[in-house]
């Protein structure tokens, strides 16, 4: 909605004018701390906080606008700002065909109201009318003038003259683009922004009374931009030329605005002027009743909720609350949260604090070590050490070493009050005998432990580089030459979203499946071209939607009413899948998967696993990193896959990972599809990985990751569960089923540039691996020489790629 509301100022295309823009300029200025006090004691009337105020527009006081700014209003709604914008864009939707283009020499230059133009029939000799039929209908056309005024001079002269000839009225249908200069005058002041308003003079012909800007006025075609805003800031505001010439183009805005015969299409040119605290403006030309200094929230509280400021001004002062990130509404927080912790024995300690009782927000709580909101201005490393010294009297030697670790988002809706909010995480392993000091008080209590244990010797593995190779064809040595770190290091994120992106495919061709529906319950998602082959067993499938003459329009695919049970169904659905034979669903591995609209709910029946994608049905896995950690650094144990696998043949996968399935001789009854996560990966660790269930059961959980992948007539909707498990330095894995060539232990830095670099993966356990990635807070560039550089929440892309880890449904 505030993406909406920014497109609002520009309400129609800015045309390329001559005015000259200039580039940015930045004034080094003194400051003079000087305070401003407003009271709040009275509310104001209704009808000032109304942004649809029945209260004449000039008829306030400057205690009305303080009292509109102090009202308890937290609304963070922006209907308020919409109302203003449509004050200056009236009639735009249903009265622009209401006016005739007014051309000269082929351009249009404006718009003639149909009735005004019926006046300037009455001038031949100067306008013409085109498109009009001899009995003096008028149906559309335009208005051009007489031939004979070929030059600026006569046509000046010839239009001056019928102006006089129909009165001083002003005459607005003959209304050329407009030009005006905007400048929003600033004053900073312990990090909050002020703007200097005006109240324009009561006894002004137009607008007497209304706020202003502290400089605005109309632009003469034969003065640049800014000179003409040097020169009104003198007049206007009695600002003098030196500090003037420091005004910043910023942009424009524009409106439509028709008021019956009145067609304004103006552009308004935005700068911003950052003045010294110690500048008082003096109106120089008498236009101005006072000026105020007000800070830009309690502008931007006037803007919503009262009519007091003149209209066009709204547009421009909601547009420097956008480029200066004023949160009026809706608006994404960012703060950063960091788990401090310590390691003894192997297990983790976290430091908690409590909060201050005297705190104003959620005081007496517990919270992290540190956390705090995030400036617009600083990066997150930068805030957060700094946030580390304040909070806790971690010193930067040692807060430098936190490692960002992902984020975490939510969504808080109460009342009038939205929150989307954004946590980047951080972790940091802090010494033993640390004890953390809030503004230099110890507030910690100190554990009496054993030094930390001394880590096992770094092991040394030397890797040659060369080319990269084909996917379907590398050995060990290929892989182990591409992951080598390059000079200069790359932390382009491109190489990981292209491993998303092979899970992610074919999102396009979602309209060419229809949804396989079980009671009621939508259970997957069925290609039209793989329905017509269903639709010969007609005692197994029914299509509601098919008509009579064998039309198969949208629709969904069901199972008979007869098969009732999911034994029924199970062994129904079974028999057709094997007399459509492998030549439509190849893959098939004597594995049921259990169908359901959700994890944990009731199953309805069981397929066939290779038959599950050309069914959509969501699949469920769980994929194991198998860690070791070895001199400070992670390693992570690598299985490749059996050139006989039926499935990608001898490529690269997780140590331990498999789908949930059920064994054929497994008696279905209606029941969640329990063999648990836990317990199926315990299983598949003995068979995969020859891991003893003494060691498996330590496996965590760790969260998900799922995609949707659409490739001819299958529909991949999966959901893989993602576990940890830190395995001792001296375990060897052994495949006991047949299914992998070989394992092998690959420092996880040098794993992350095999991802980025190759398709060596199979593909799902890029999003799994990138996921551990995120959540240890590991390289994904790259040491060279020593250094090392962590993937930041300032590089490009950062969010986007944790949220694509995502991008099918987690249910």
């Amino acid at each position: 909605m505030a993406m909406v509301l920014s497109h609002h100022l520009f309400s129609h295309k800015i045309p390329t004018s001559s005015h000259t823009v200039h580039p940015k300029l930045t004034l080094p200025l003194p400051l003079t701390r000087s305070t401003t006090r407003y009271s709040s004691s009275v509310v104001a009337p209704a009808s000032c906080c109304s942004s649809r105020s029945s209260r004449s527009n000039n008829s306030f006081t400057w205690n009305d606008v303080f009292q509109v700014t102090q009202s308890e209003d937290v609304s963070s709604d922006l209907q308020g700002f919409f109302d203003k914008i449509k004050l200056c864009n009236r009639g735009s939707d249903n009265k622009q065909c209401e006016f005739m283009p007014f051309l000269i020499e082929d351009h249009v230059l404006g718009y003639v109201h149909k009735r005004f133009a019926g006046h300037l029939r009455s001038f031949p000799d100067v306008f013409i009318f085109s498109k009009e039929n001899s009995c003096g209908g008028h149906f559309g056309g335009q208005v051009t003038l007489h031939s004979m005024l070929k030059t600026p001079e006569q046509r000046t002269e010839a239009v001056g003259d019928v102006v006089k000839c129909l009165g001083e009225e002003r005459i607005p249908g003959i209304k050329n683009e407009a030009y005006e200069v905007h400048m929003n005058g600033y004053v900073e002041r312990d990090g909050q922004k002020y703007l200097w308003i005006a109240k324009r003079s009561a006894v002004k012909s137009n607008y007497p009374g209304m706020l202003d800007h502290l400089v605005a006025g109309g632009l003469p075609r034969d003065i640049s931009c800014q000179k003409n805003l040097v020169k009104e800031c003198e007049e206007e505001a009695g600002i003098p030329s030196t500090i003037a010439d420091y005004a910043i183009p910023v942009g424009a805005v524009s409106y439509i605005d028709i008021d019956g015969s009145n067609y304004r299409r103006d552009v308004i040119f935005c700068y911003d002027l950052k003045l010294p605290e110690c500048f008082i403006p003096k109106n120089q030309d008498g236009e101005v009743e006072s000026f105020k200094l007000l800070p830009v929230t309690f502008v931007a509280n006037i803007i919503r909720r009262s009519q007091f400021f003149k209209a066009n001004c709204n547009l421009t002062i909601i547009d420097f609350l956008f480029r200066h990130g004023v949160e009026i509404a809706l608006k994404p927080a960012y703060e950063v949260h960091m788990n401090g912790y310590v390691e003894r024995d192997g297990q983790k300690y976290l430091w908690i604090a409590k909060r201050s009782a005297v705190k104003s927000n959620y005081p007496g709580m517990l919270d992290h070590l540190v956390a705090g909101g995030l400036p617009r201005d600083i990066s997150c490393q930068k805030n957060l050490v700094k946030e580390c010294e304040e909070e806790a009297g971690i010193p930067s030697t040692i807060a430098d070493y936190a490692i960002p670790v992902g984020a975490v988002s939510y969504t808080d809706i109460d009342g009038c009050n939205y929150r989307r909010d954004v946590i980047f995480c951080y972790d940091l392993k802090l010494p033993e005998r640390f004890i953390p000091k809030n503004q230099g008080k110890p507030i910690g209590t100190p554990w009496k432990t054993p030094p930390p244990k001394q880590p096992s010797p770094r092991g040394a593995i030397r890797y040659t580089s060369s080319a990269t190779v084909p996917p379907s064809s590398f050995t060990w040595d290929d892989v182990f030459r591409i992951s080598q770190p390059q000079e200069p290091a790359n932390n382009d994120l491109q190489g990981f979203f292209d491993r998303v992106g092979t899970c992610n495919r074919g999102s396009e061709r979602r309209g060419e499946f229809i949804p396989f529906v079980i009671e009621g319950q939508i259970v997957g998602y069925v290609h039209n071209g793989f329905a017509d082959h269903l639709r010969t067993f007609k005692d197994v499938f029914v299509f509601p939607n098919d008509n009579s003459n064998g039309s198969h329009s949208g629709g969904h695919v069901t199972l008979h009413p007869m098969l009732k049970t999911p034994d029924h169904r199970t062994e129904a659905v079974d028999h057709v899948v094997k007399l459509l034979g492998k030549e439509l669903i190849p893959g098939i591995r004597n594995e049921l998967y259990p169908v359901a609209p959700s994890f944990g709910t009731p199953l309805l029946f069981s397929l066939e696993r290779g038959a599950a994608p050309y069914f959509g049905i969501k699949a469920y896995g769980v994929h194991m990193n198998g860690y070791v950690e070895r001199g400070g650094e992670k390693y992570l144990w690598i299985g490749k896959r059996s050139e006989v696998k039926p499935t990608y043949p001898g490529m690269l996968d997780h140590l331990v990972a498999g789908g949930l399935s059920i064994s054929l001789d497994f008696v279905i009854v209606s029941q969640p599809h329990d063999i648990a996560c836990g317990e199926n990966l315990v299983k598949e660790c003995e068979e995969e990985a020859g891991i003893p269930k003494s060691i498996a059961i330590c496996a965590k959980p760790v969260g998900a990751v799922s995609y949707m992948d659409i490739n001819g007539y299958s529909y991949k909707r999966d959901v893989l569960f993602c576990y940890d498990l830190k395995l001792p330095e001296s375990f060897v894995p052994m495949n006991q089923d047949g299914e992998v060539e070989s394992f092998k232990l690959i420092p996880v830095s040098l794993v992350a540039n095999v991802i980025q670099r190759t398709q060596f993966f199979k593909s799902n356990c890029n999003l799994v691996i990138i996921d551990f990635l995120f959540r240890h807070g590991y390289l994904f560039s790259f040491i060279v020489f020593f250094s090392s550089q962590y993937i930041r929440p300032e590089d490009p892309g950062y969010l986007k790629l944790l949220q694509s880890l995502r991008s099918g449904d987690c249910s």
